[in-house]
């Protein structure tokens, strides 16, 4: 006996055909076996995620593995089968694949920030600063400017975190609390004074690039506030750290 679903499915398949002809039958076809398709590399994701939870890194790489023979698109299954190609020191893998989920729309911006820090690990800061300005312009949240942010204090791009501070300023979410916008005030305020001390015949042509690179990112600058020296010294403090 033919169980229901598929009696069901040769019904309207059959009834298709009758009415509308050979093209909406071979419509039918396509639309059905399109949907097969993704609920096949869903189920394949699904045991990945939790063999990886389990610890069972080979069985999660291969489910992984599968899910994406059968949707080359699924940036779920990208990003996760990466995270344990780097876990297993394979990061040639892991940048191929992270590649081909920058090239995913949904998770663009976690893949060109897992990248970024890839390249940090490996000593390549002009890759990372590529891929954190691409995250960060993708999808500008707080996270994706402070890391962005983060990438120059390190360098004491002084002129360069200011513009990121400020275009951090200026998206911070209406519910963000006080202290927060305080926060963000004051490294404005303390980034602001750093840049005015600093000579430009100190900065090496390495952050000036840098810097050019971030004013372009940066749609929108405003006016700087006035800072006082504490504030610029506990920037400073947390740079050294």
């Amino acid at each position: 006996m033919i169980p229901g679903a598929r009696l069901r499915r040769a019904l309207v398949s059959a009834l298709l055909a009758l009415s509308f002809g050979p093209a909406a039958h071979a419509e039918t076809a396509r639309l059905d076996g399109a949907k097969w398709t993704r609920l096949a590399a869903e189920s394949w994701l699904e045991r990945a995620q939790a063999r990886a939870q389990r610890g069972d890194t080979v069985d999660a790489i291969t489910a992984y593995t599968e899910a994406l023979r059968i949707d080359p698109n699924s940036g779920v299954a990208c990003l996760g089968l990466a995270e344990l190609r780097r876990a297993l020191g394979d990061l040639r893998e892991t940048e191929r694949l992270l590649g081909q989920a920058t090239r995913i729309r949904e998770v663009r911006p976690e893949a060109l920030a897992r990248r970024a820090d890839l390249y940090l690990s490996q000593q390549k800061p002009e890759l990372a600063l590529l891929d954190l300005q691409a995250a960060a312009e993708a999808e500008p949240t707080p996270a994706r400017l402070r890391a962005l942010a983060s990438f120059y204090l390190a360098r004491r791009a002084w002129v360069a975190a200011l513009a990121v501070y400020r275009g951090l300023q200026a998206r911070l979410p209406e519910q963000t609390n006080e202290s927060e916008r305080r926060e963000a005030e004051d490294t404005v305020a303390a980034l602001s004074a750093l840049a005015a001390e600093a000579d430009g015949a100190q900065h090496d042509m390495a952050e000036l690039d840098w810097v050019r690179a971030a004013l372009r990112h940066m749609a929108r600058v405003h006016e700087r506030p006035v800072a006082s020296a504490p504030q610029a010294a506990r920037v400073r403090r947390s740079v050294a750290r």
